[in-house]
């Protein structure tokens, strides 16, 4: 961000509060969108709604895509930091997030995949292991693959050949 204010960064407060209000409460959006000219979002600001669209804390958020806290999240929800490239393809790759939306607010919010809530889970749980559980993690889920796979058929064909363990 620039040092030198111009009147959209004068009035950005004003603007956060009444995007803030009007998402808590929608009802109001008629009225306030009668009145005022609604300004463009950023893409920290559609970051933002894409997080709270997954109904996910800053926390959960970040822990999917492989960042440790919430700070910098917070952070680039305050304007402290732009969302870089990197942001941008993990929250599509690991949310569905739509990239075109998010860098220009055109087209769905999502790609159309939903967030599956154990998969998510799982995705969170697993970036917290050291690597060798990460292996032995994904050696079991191998092997049971295998083992579905005897007892009801072949619904995955990626493990089947696969020795290695």
């Amino acid at each position: 961000m620039s040092n030198i204010w111009s009147i959209n960064d004068c009035f950005r407060p004003i603007f956060l509060f009444i995007y803030s209000f009007i998402e808590r409460y929608p009802l109001f959006l008629p009225i306030f969108s009668n009145k005022l000219m609604i300004m463009d979002t950023s893409v920290n600001d559609r970051l933002k709604q894409a997080r709270n669209a997954l109904n996910l804390s800053q926390k959960q958020f970040a822990a999917g895509i492989f960042l440790k806290g919430s700070g910098y999240i917070g952070d680039i929800e305050i304007y402290r930091h732009e969302v870089n490239e990197r942001i941008i393809e993990l929250a599509s790759s690991v949310y569905g997030v739509n990239k075109t939306w998010l860098k220009t607010g055109s087209g769905k919010m999502f790609e159309g995949r939903k967030l599956d809530k154990q998969i998510h889970e799982m995705n969170i749980l697993f970036n917290q292991l050291n690597p060798h559980f990460k292996a032995y993690v994904l050696s079991q889920i191998k092997q049971l693959i295998r083992l579905q796979n005897a007892l009801s058929g072949p619904r995955c064909t990626c493990c089947l050949n696969s020795g290695e363990d």
